[in-house]
């Protein structure tokens, strides 16, 4: 089986970088190529909630989404910690333009997956994480039923919008000072080989963490990391036998 695998676009606004590349990856010909297309999470910087406005603004990628179902392919769109609580309206617009509404999958949680007789495990990529404090106690708040029921029920769609993209801007203000590249890369080797042994599985898929790897053990198994679309302009593609990066940068003009 032949498998792409895309995490953290961060997609801003309509037409942005993020979104062109992307269109970029749905027209890859490794993409075209692909049984299945995984979407690791964070493809947005800010879709929280079941507001149907999403799928107007970011018409661009819903629709791009659409034709990669319609040709045949599986699709599967994991939530992040950018983007979530949105499985009603992501599921109720595939099914209403697509005969092959049966081929997606929205899911909250990583799952397991069997590639050349080897089971990985793909998820997000929080779990990666092992020692953010701060990030496992925002995670406890915002996969919480109230916070579920404030963002679906509560909260109206400009006011949610507004709140989390000054939210994301924060964060992402204190998030650089900080962050130590070659700390964190260290940190998130150990979190994913710890999560391989939990999970006793051959290799852990994920995103997240913006650092992409493709980092063998030396028991052989895998950590494999999406990193961060918009400064390596690549995606990670299974060709049947191994892990490789695809460039986006020439199929992005």
């Amino acid at each position: 089986m032949k498998c792409s695998f895309f995490s953290d676009l961060h997609i801003k606004s309509p037409g942005d970088d993020a979104t062109k590349l992307f269109v970029a990856f749905c027209k890859s010909s490794e993409v075209q190529d692909s049984d299945t297309v995984i979407l690791l999470g964070d493809m947005f910087d800010i879709l929280i909630g079941e507001h149907k406005q999403y799928l107007q603004k970011y018409e661009t990628f819903f629709s791009h989404l659409i034709q990669l179902l319609n040709s045949d392919k599986k699709i599967v769109f994991l939530e992040g910690n950018h983007d979530f609580h949105i499985k009603r309206t992501i599921e109720k617009f595939v099914k209403k333009n697509s005969a092959k509404s049966q081929n997606f999958k929205y899911l909250i949680d990583g799952e397991s997956i069997v590639l050349n007789n080897k089971t990985y495990y793909y998820c997000h990529g929080d779990e990666v994480d092992y020692y953010n404090k701060y990030f496992k106690r925002w995670k406890r708040i915002y996969t919480s039923s109230p916070f579920k029921i404030l963002v679906n029920y509560i909260l109206p769609y400009f006011i949610l919008d507004k709140l989390a993209h000054s939210a994301s801007k924060d964060s992402k203000r204190r998030g650089k000072k900080v962050f130590n590249y070659d700390e964190a890369k260290k940190k998130y080797l150990v979190g994913a080989k710890a999560l391989i042994d939990e999970r006793k599985v051959d290799g852990v898929i994920s995103g997240h963490t913006h650092i992409q790897e493709i980092h063998e053990y030396p028991d052989k198994t895998l950590y494999v990391n999406c990193g961060f679309p918009l400064k390596d302009k690549n995606f990670i593609h299974f060709n049947g036998n191994d892990f490789v990066k695809i460039s986006l940068v020439d199929s992005s003009h």
